[in-house]
């Protein structure tokens, strides 16, 4: 080997060194085993007066929105198909299964059934 080819091999090895060290190095520790994960559910938009909704769960039941301070100007549909990301209260609601926090809701595109003449789908 000549003296390029060593030179060549002690930085390819000192750059493979660096990157194992900075790899060890550079990691996280989080130990917050305290985090509260949000669920999602499915559902229907219901509308009951005015602006009072509820959701419609596909999994059953009745969901009220108890806490919505994290959503803001959600335009609401009656019969809007939705995601809704939340985490439940403890404060139990007459008529209803769940009391929620919602976090977000996603609207899910819903159209018309097209139906294709059965000469068009060979």
């Amino acid at each position: 080997m000549n003296q390029k080819g060593i030179k060549k091999l002690k930085t390819f090895g000192m750059a493979s060194l660096c990157t194992c060290v900075m790899a060890f190095a550079l990691q996280s520790c989080l130990d917050n085993d305290d985090t509260k994960y949000t669920q999602l559910a499915i559902g229907t938009i219901e509308m009951i007066e005015g602006q009072d909704y509820y959701f419609s769960l596909d999994a059953g039941g009745k969901m009220y929105p108890g806490d919505t301070t994290q959503i803001n100007n959600y335009p609401l549909k009656s019969g809007q198909r939705a995601f809704i990301y939340f985490d439940l209260l403890d404060e139990k609601v007459p008529g209803y299964d769940y009391n929620a926090m919602v976090y977000r809701i996603e609207n899910i595109l819903t159209k018309d059934i097209v139906r294709m003449p059965s000469e068009e789908s060979e």
